[in-house]
């Protein structure tokens, strides 16, 4: 009788599933997959690696045996593991602060005539971030990439009601998009500009002077942002160096800053950079793929999994453990079908681009103006309505700009 193995384990009931109802790959290659997904691997090599690891071999026409490359596999593993994933270890409900940003990518969107001709044409998908911190105050992370057809105020909404609860306080830029969405989602949310932002604003401010970065009035920027006697002290010399835009852009923000001062608590996160941080990172791992996803929720999906590996979250052993634990609590069967994320047919990402170009486009029809009349116009009159249509469609166009005037 040869050695037995002394290594040998034995699974037992509480460690859950090792693999799912009526299907090949266990739950520790699902897992594998997932981590490389996260990590900025495209579906494909992920998929090879599933194949490879699970000894599912096809054979080539010079009889090789070689796993397949096809990347179906892994976005089967998103559909039905990915969620449960993503559902486990991202908040359920939004934390006492925030953070809020935007940034897009370039896609190619394929268009058909009525006469089936089909055409390609340049946009931009919107990617919304939320990062949270835990209590309100300390390190975050990002708890939500939301991959939109735009970054308007509609779509803002839309992220922010995506989950229960209202955070206390919330960082972004000055955006007319964001502060709108969140006066109508969060009415009780105390905003705060990001500070980084204004100081970006000071600068080019200053670069619009003339005024070398190499010179003490810049370092002299990063202190009059928070606090009130810095930002008097750089005015002086702002003032001494002749720097006539700079003196303009901080009178026009003197009330902004006086509210800023009125509210800025130390504890509080004050910057939206970290986030900033995270879109850099999702974009380089997505590379080139970007034109080559169709898919909204998917994207969105492996953007979240991207999230979890930038917060050092994403292990095969937690996804494992999630994964065998939502098993379990649901007879050995994933929630979610395989094919439960497909288009069937069509692009939800290109679909959610066109919808918000279509809103763009009916919101700058401009209502037809009235006829000459020789009665006096009153304060209701269609010239009124008109201006407020063109103001209307103006605070469109600056949707998700740098600057607006105030904040409220």
């Amino acid at each position: 009788m040869g050695p037995t193995c002394s290594a040998r384990h034995v699974l037992d009931r509480h460690e859950g599933p090792q693999t799912t109802r009526r299907h090949v790959f266990s739950v520790r290659e699902a897992a594998h997959a997932l981590v490389l997904v996260a990590g900025g691997t495209s579906m494909r090599r992920a998929s090879e690696a599933a194949r490879e690891a699970a000894h599912r071999y096809t054979v080539d026409r010079w009889g090789r045996q070689l796993p397949s490359r096809h990347g179906q596999l892994s976005s089967d593993h998103l559909a039905m593991f990915g969620t449960m994933v993503r559902d486990a270890m991202m908040p359920s409900a939004w934390p006492e602060a925030v953070a809020l940003d935007a940034t897009s990518f370039d896609v190619v969107l394929t268009d058909v005539s009525p006469s089936g001709v089909k055409s390609s044409r340049s946009g931009k998908v919107a990617v919304l971030g939320v990062y949270g911190y835990d209590g309100g105050r300390g390190a975050g992370r990002a708890i939500t990439l939301a991959a939109r057809g735009g970054a308007d105020a509609a779509e803002w909404e839309a992220v922010l009601r995506s989950r229960p609860g209202e955070p206390a306080w919330v960082v972004c830029d000055q955006g007319k998009a964001i502060m709108s969405a969140v006066r109508r989602a969060w009415p009780n949310a105390t905003a705060y500009v990001c500070e980084a932002h204004l100081r970006m604003l000071g600068e080019q401010r200053l670069a619009a002077d003339g005024l070398d970065r190499h010179l003490p009035l810049w370092d002299g920027l990063r202190a009059a942002v928070p606090d009130r006697a810095g930002w008097e002290a750089f005015e002086r010399e702002a003032a001494a160096a002749g720097a006539a835009q700079t003196l303009g852009w901080m009178r026009a923000s003197r009330d902004l800053m006086e509210r800023q001062w009125a509210i800025r608590d130390p504890d509080r996160p004050h910057s939206i950079g970290g986030l900033e941080r995270v879109f850099t990172e999702a974009l380089r791992r997505v590379g080139d793929r970007r034109f080559v996803f169709r898919n909204r929720a998917r994207l969105e999906l492996v953007l979240d999994l991207m999230a979890l590996d930038m917060a050092h979250l994403a292990t095969e052993r937690r996804f494992r453990e999630v994964i065998r634990a939502a098993l379990l609590a649901n007879g050995g069967r994933p929630r979610r079908a395989r094919r439960s994320l497909d288009d069937h047919g069509t692009s939800s990402l290109d679909d959610a681009v066109r919808e918000v170009d279509a809103h763009v486009v009916s919101l700058h029809v401009m209502p037809r103006l009235p006829q000459p009349s020789s009665r006096p116009s009153s304060a209701g009159s269609g010239a009124g309505r008109c201006v407020r249509s063109i103001r209307l469609v103006d605070d469109l166009r600056l949707a998700g700009e740098d600057e607006a005037p105030s904040v409220s």
